[in-house]
């Protein structure tokens, strides 16, 4: 079910990034509400765990919509509040991780599994009503597109996404180097097609300007962390601690809390940093909550073990959302950031992080060698620590600053393939029409 969610988000996000172009972000946030809430109701009326299968798909394709929506959105209607409205909104990701599975643990146990969904439904339904009172209207635009490109785009992604998937069971691995193989060549065709058609779909040279590429790395790089977390968390406390299930969500909701409280404290270092340097930051805290998850073991007793996670996770959940805000903020200042499929190819590169992450933690469990299972979440957060490095040296955040290209005194007189001059972070005016 986990892996349907997964899949159909990462396929659809950046379909929805376009539709969210043509269609405007209050239709769009509208219907994956009401597409939610029907999903929530087939969910509350399965009987069987394979009918919630198809429910998850469908809460996947409604997150999909939602996910690129809601980040458009802020960046057009509140231009001047960006940092602030971000922070808000990184603070509000910490706070239904944390919501969530309390609230969703106490209603199954009261008034069962099914109620689950229909408490959900209701939310989602009182969310649409007040998005539909409350949300201004983006102005719709025709945009071009082609559709073979986004036909190749959602199949390259999928394929990859299943490959992992298939990879991390163990017992079809020609299936799953099959499923990646093909899933890249036919991301080759889009990156092909949208070369031939820039118009039409994306400039692909925009996507690997220095601010984008950074941007979207370090947002992969904190869902990876976050979906290894949660999700390794609970095998490793129970394997070999044998903790209770209620004492393992009070843990995991000290990683939601802080990442709900990591919000302002982004806004502070981002008025005293450049973004890039605060996203190292952030990388940085999350490489040393891997590491240290790895080697609690070493700790003499059972207490001393749960008081490090517990910790741990909290520094984990910060440094989470001081990645969410300021790679968002960066997205905000390149060229893709500006078209809801650009955001939408954003988010399909986070979501990516949390498919590589189940994958990860599916080979390798932390109940068998969480030295190994931690260890390889470290290394992927310092791969991404390095890139985001390398990507650009942000200067100071005085006057003129730049948030995060290099200077021009160190580029050389070329500017990154569809960055704007200087590597300025500030929306462009057409963000508005």
């Amino acid at each position: 079910m986990v892996s349907a969610f997964t899949v159909v988000l990462t396929v659809a996000v950046p379909v929805a990034g376009w539709w969210c172009d043509r269609f405007g972000n209050r239709r769009m946030l509208v219907s994956a509400f009401a597409l939610m809430v029907a999903a929530d109701l087939a969910g509350s009326m399965a009987e069987t765990v394979g009918m919630l299968v198809p429910v998850r798909g469908l809460q996947g394709l409604a997150t999909s919509f939602i996910a690129p929506t809601v980040q458009k959105s802020l960046f057009v209607i509140w231009p001047d509040f960006r940092k602030r409205s971000l922070a808000l909104w990184a603070s509000a990701l910490g706070i239904g991780q944390a919501v969530g599975p309390l609230a969703g643990g106490a209603i199954s146990q009261t008034l069962g599994w099914r109620a689950v969904f229909i408490v959900h439904a209701v939310l989602c339904a009182a969310m649409l009503f007040l998005l539909l009172a409350t949300l201004p209207r983006v102005v719709d635009r025709t945009v071009r597109t082609n559709v073979a490109g986004l036909l190749l785009l959602m199949a390259g992604t999928g394929g990859v996404v299943i490959g992992l998937t298939l990879f991390a069971q163990r017992t079809v691995s020609s299936a799953a180097i099959i499923s990646g193989l093909l899933g890249s060549v036919l991301l080759v065709g889009f990156v092909w097609v949208a070369y031939q058609r820039p118009d039409d779909l994306i400039d692909p040279r925009q996507l690997i300007g220095r601010t984008f590429a950074g941007s979207a790395a370090g947002a992969s790089a904190a869902m990876f962390a976050m979906g290894s977390f949660l999700v390794a968390t609970p095998l490793f406390l129970s394997a070999r601690l044998n903790t209770r299930p209620d004492v393992i969500g009070v843990i995991l909701c000290c990683l939601a809390i802080a990442m709900s409280l990591g919000g302002p404290l982004t806004g502070v270092l981002c008025r005293k940093w450049a973004t890039s340097v605060a996203m190292r930051l952030g990388l940085l805290v999350n490489l040393v909550a891997a590491a240290g998850m790895g080697l609690v073991l070493l700790l003499p007793t059972p207490l001393a073990i749960t008081v490090a996670v517990t910790l741990l996770l909290t520094l984990a959940g910060f440094g989470i959302s001081i990645v969410q805000s300021t790679s968002a903020e960066a997205l905000a200042a390149s060229p893709p950031g500006r078209s809801g499929f650009g955001i939408g190819i954003h988010n399909m590169l986070k979501f990516a992080g949390m498919a590589v992450a189940y994958a990860w933690i599916a080979a390798f469990p932390p109940g068998e060698n969480p030295l190994l299972t931690y260890m390889g979440v470290a290394v992927g957060i310092a791969a991404v620590f390095v890139f985001v490095w390398l990507t650009g040296e942000a200067a100071p955040p005085s006057g003129g600053r730049r948030m995060w290209s290099r200077s021009r005194a160190r580029r050389g007189s070329q500017k990154g393939p569809g960055e704007p001059d200087g590597g300025s972070c500030e929306p462009q005016s057409d963000l508005a029409t």
